[in-house]
């Protein structure tokens, strides 16, 4: 069921935004889609841009999981303020 919703934001264009109340999970939503373009979408890269360093770092820290659930290995690269980017295994 999951990848309907992920599908549709393929065919709408390079770049995707995605809302929602707390706790609907957007975060997992996009660490999933952005482990499926990396891994099945044929995607090089994924940029993830967030109105807060902290949003940025848990969706990161979401990516990190599903790679590590769902297999494969992704490289990041964080770019921000030192201090506000840095967490434990970021």
């Amino acid at each position: 069921m999951i990848r309907v919703p992920i599908l549709v934001p393929c065919g709408t264009g390079p770049i995707g935004m995605l809302q929602g109340p707390l706790g609907s999970g957007e975060t997992r939503f996009i660490a999933s889609f952005a482990h499926w373009l990396l891994t099945e979408g044929g995607a090089r890269r994924v940029l993830i841009a967030g109105q807060s360093h902290e949003a940025v770092n848990n969706v990161l820290g979401e990516v990190l999981r599903t790679y590590g659930s769902h297999g494969g290995h992704g490289d990041m690269l964080r770019v921000g303020a030192r201090g506000a980017t840095e967490r434990g295994g970021l």
